[in-house]
């Protein structure tokens, strides 16, 4: 008989242990310090909570319901590469126009001309994420009290028209969202932004130091240690490429172990689906050739209305955030998964037990 030291026999064990499964442990250089402030530029005053017509009134189609009456507006776009410019024509028989803000912004700049004065405020806020900012400029308007530098609410008078003539001009910056479009643009498909500091629950996933936060109407209410995907530097691009995707998504799922199937067991307790891809996902796998237009625009609709994409396309799918088959070490090996967020089973019980269909989940570098 032939017998074997225990540590070669059990690093003939590891050896035999299939090379393909959530938990398979790569080399990779251990982390020795960890951030514990907060993402608090997710709380930044500046940030704004959505998008508004420019003028008093309410805006559909053409036509401005303003005072009880309904005024025909004619618009007119100039587009260019860096620059997108809006004129609203107002009828002769509209005897007074007050202008107001789309959004929430900060005044950065004033100027005039023959006409009136014109008002640049940069406006902030979150896609997909990402702190974003448009320069947008109104005018031209009577003399206002508006000072550089002065932070205004969304919907704020900026003044008094001069003319019939509107002018609003969105500049592109090096901040300025994926989604780079007209004014009116904004006013409808992001007429609500995130704005995490009055979400009844939103869970924040920071992958630079494998951080889970979760947050209460603005109140930081836990962290948690986490895990991320074998290849966890940068977004995800398809199926099979390991990365945990960056973005913004919704709870769509959830679900109580135990799990069945060869990967159950390394789902642990819970497991809670989030909609992974979004419309950004999908329009970054549109337009790098990954999927067809039809999946793309398939993808965006869905996205729109709530619902979660279709999960098997190049783009992969599945993805959330689930327990762990026995316990991972802080500070130490976590990249362990396919693409999911895992955390210790105890942490994801409570977590759970907080958490509802629809609550966002927000995935940072």
């Amino acid at each position: 008989m032939t017998y074997i030291s225990m540590p070669i026999f059990i690093l003939m064990i590891f050896l035999s242990l299939p090379n393909n499964r959530p938990g398979d442990i790569k080399t990779q250089e251990i982390r020795t310090t960890i951030e514990t402030d907060e993402p608090k530029w997710l709380f930044d005053p500046d940030l704004g909570d959505g998008f508004s017509f420019p003028l008093k009134g309410t805006y559909n189609a053409g036509i401005l319901f303003y005072a009880g009456k309904n005024y025909s507006v004619q618009v007119k776009s100039e587009n260019k590469e860096d620059q997108f410019i809006e004129w609203f024509i107002l009828p002769n028989n509209f005897t007074y126009c007050q202008v107001h803000t789309m959004a929430k912004g900060r005044v950065i700049g004033i100027e005039h001309d023959s006409l009136g004065f014109y008002y640049r405020i940069r406006h902030a806020f979150i896609e997909n994420a990402k702190r974003c900012e448009l320069d947008i400029t109104y005018g031209p308007v009577l003399i206002s009290n508006l000072q550089p530098g002065q932070l205004i609410e969304r919907q704020n008078p900026i003044g008094e028209l001069a003319g019939k003539k509107l002018c609003v001009r969105v500049n592109k910056t090096e901040k300025s969202p994926l989604f780079f479009n007209p004014p009116t643009w904004y006013a409808k498909e992001y007429r609500n932004t995130t704005f995490p500091k009055t979400e009844e629950n939103i869970i924040v996933v920071r992958k630079k130091d494998y951080s889970l936060f979760h947050y209460r109407k603005g109140e930081l209410n836990s962290r948690f240690d986490i895990c991320l995907g074998q290849d966890p530097q940068g977004h995800k691009i398809q199926q099979g490429d390991n990365k945990t995707p960056e973005g913004e998504y919704r709870i769509s799922e959830m679900e109580k172990g135990p799990f069945v199937g060869g990967t159950g067991p390394w789902l642990g307790e819970r497991w809670m689906h989030f909609s992974y891809p979004n419309r950004y996902d999908a329009w970054l796998g549109y337009k790098n050739g990954i999927i067809t237009r039809d999946q793309f625009l398939a993808m965006e609709k869905a996205d729109k209305s709530g619902k979660t994409a279709n999960n098997y396309t190049k783009l992969g799918g599945r993805i959330g955030i689930h327990g762990w088959n026995g316990r991972f070490v802080a500070n130490g090996t976590q990249d362990l998964t396919w693409g999911c967020v895992c955390m210790q089973n105890e942490d994801i019980v409570q977590l759970y037990e907080q958490i509802k269909l629809g609550v966002k989940v927000m995935i940072i570098p």
